[in-house]
């Protein structure tokens, strides 16, 4: 059965749905993971009563719901939904391992990721920060280092480079604009 809700807003309108590549894929080398892992998360957990009635793994991300190898699936089913737009994005910890680094594989892969949503004509709104740095990055000082734009930007060439030639024309800097705002200043 197809289901389309799209048939009711305008031909340019953007229907679709977004995600966090972090919480679809996971990722362990991450500020995210190394919180959900902690001692103090774990006693936060604890003394809230959620441990009484989840295990611990319940709050634990890992490979999530490994979304990175199911891709081709998750996509063809959102293009039965009848969306034609995807707000995702990649994981800078994936991309960048290591400061310096760029993971050639993950490219790859997002590179395929891109490729098959032109295939089934959905438009990628490609968000770059979901919330998650590399933990080398974290470990370094986070957004506060005092290199903090060149790891930015040393990243977003890199999935810049890959994705541009094949059409990903929107851009989403960081998700969630006003968060930040209320967080940061």
């Amino acid at each position: 059965m197809k289901i389309s809700f799209a048939k009711r807003f305008p031909d340019d309108f953007n229907w679709g749905a977004g995600c966090a590549s972090y919480q679809w894929s996971g990722c362990e080398n991450t500020n995210w993971a190394w919180w959900e892992t902690s001692f103090a998360r774990q006693l936060e957990l604890k003394f809230s009563g959620e441990l009484d009635t989840y295990p611990l793994e319940n709050f634990i991300c890992k490979d999530a719901c490994r979304h990175d190898r199911r891709y081709v699936s998750d996509f063809n089913k959102a293009k039965e939904f009848g969306f034609n737009s995807l707000r995702i994005g990649s994981e800078p910890a994936k991309i960048m391992p290591k400061e310096g680094v760029i993971d050639k594989k993950e490219i790859a892969r997002i590179v395929k990721m891109a490729k098959h949503l032109n295939r089934i004509g959905i438009k990628p709104f490609w968000n770059l920060w979901h919330w998650t740095l590399p933990l080398w990055w974290e470990n370094k000082g986070g957004w506060e280092s005092p290199h903090a734009v060149k790891y930015f930007e040393f990243y977003v060439q890199a999935v810049a480079d890959a994705l541009v030639p094949l059409g990903v024309t929107r851009w989403i800097t960081m998700n969630e604009v006003q968060r930040i705002r209320e967080i940061f200043l």
